[in-house]
């Protein structure tokens, strides 16, 4: 094994079988991040690709209204021998925590599944297969900062160790994992009605996307008549309107197979690092929200927060450069929340003030943004 192979848990890759569908392109939705020198090669190939600045960083122009990379043409790829590294690596995913941990996203239709019923541990199962490319192009961006990444997070969370162990709140990840293999929690009633995606108004772009076998994607859309399901064209806007459901408030029923597999994530999931980062952020806040002086709003901000400082330390997309653009952008959405919780509060306060006694609105109402009132909505 080389020094780089040491650096990085693959564990998470062994046992699965991956092979790219060439009828698929649901990765190609997107808008990959290009390094300086993956900039130079594309620009030496036909058709000239759009770039787009962010945050210090340059990223390949997505068509508009949710269509896909300019470089995808019938559902292949022009530049496939210059696409970037987010291309060349998907479906790997890199995790920077306390170590560079490995993992792939199971959302791509590529990825055999059959694995998720495996039991045994990921450590004693097969090497991948299929994987070799996208590996090789992971283990030659771990640059030499790497060991020096890995000592800064290991003093963060070192940091974070201390100040849970004073509040006597702190355990082990793997003490946690071990206690949850044998009873993976399973949705319940409490996580019903679940949250609505986004609207097709929000744009295109920010809804969910899955792959079926049809010419585009599909993707789901929040709307007053339920979940939308529209097939989106790579060129942009919406290929073709294929019917609404109404959104599940209770759990569904599963048959046998179909819950296998949805333990199957949730145990895989279990396994990543970068779960644990949301739950370190509610444990850090909860006391505040416990005693009031939180809003669940301000808890779930501060916990997405947390997770999003996390990524930028990923090893991966070399984030380092857009914190300042993150930590602005969270004091604005902070304000914002602020602003809309004072203006509710008053608005309370007014409805309070004029009401008689005993009705609506008279003392003792739950303010509109209550915990008590949004915890099932929010729960997840």
């Amino acid at each position: 094994m080389t020094e780089d192979e040491d650096l990085l848990d693959t564990n998470l890759l062994r046992g699965f079988r991956y092979a790219c569908r060439p009828d698929c392109g649901l990765c190609c939705f997107a808008e990959p991040r290009v390094d300086p020198s993956e900039r130079a090669r594309l620009l030496r190939i036909a058709p000239v690709p759009e770039f787009v600045e962010g945050g210090g960083a340059t990223y390949l122009r997505a068509r508009p209204e949710g269509g896909a990379c300019g470089l995808l043409v019938d559902l292949r790829c022009s530049a496939h021998g210059a696409r970037p590294h987010p291309c060349r690596e998907f479906p790997i995913h890199v995790h920077l925590g306390h170590r560079l941990q490995a993992s792939l996203v199971l959302s791509c239709p590529g990825v055999g599944l059959e694995e998720l019923g495996d039991a045994r541990p990921f450590d004693v199962r097969e090497d991948p297969v299929g994987l070799d490319a996208e590996m090789a192009s992971v283990l030659g961006r771990i640059e030499s900062a790497s060991p020096r990444r890995l000592s800064e997070a290991g003093r963060r969370r070192a940091r974070l160790v201390r100040t849970l162990e004073r509040a006597g709140r702190w355990v082990e990840e793997e003490e946690v994992r071990a206690e949850l293999r044998g009873a993976i929690p399973f949705p319940g009633t409490v996580d019903y009605p679940v949250e609505d995606p986004p609207s097709a108004d929000d744009g295109l772009e920010l809804l969910p996307l899955y792959f079926d076998g049809r010419s585009g994607p599909v993707a789901l859309a929040g709307g007053l008549g339920g979940w939308e399901a529209l097939e989106l064209r790579s060129s942009g806007g919406v290929a073709r309107h294929l019917g609404a459901i109404p959104p599940p408030s209770v759990p569904p029923r599963i048959a046998r197979e179909g819950e296998a597999l949805l333990r199957g994530y949730l145990a895989y999931f279990l396994e990543r690092d970068l779960l644990f980062a949301s739950v370190v952020a509610w444990i850090l806040c909860a006391p505040k929200y416990l005693t009031g002086a939180m809003t669940l709003g301000e808890l779930i901000q501060a916990s997405a927060a947390f997770v999003t400082l996390q990524l930028a330390f990923n090893w991966l997309v070399d984030n380092y450069q857009h914190l300042s653009d993150w930590r602005s952008a969270v004091n604005r959405v902070s304000t914002l929340l602020l602003v809309l919780d004072e203006v509710a509060l008053s608005e309370h306060e007014k409805a309070v003030s004029s009401a008689p006694s005993g009705l609506p609105g008279s003392p003792g109402r739950q303010h509109p943004l209550d915990p008590a009132r949004l915890e099932h909505r929010d729960e997840d």
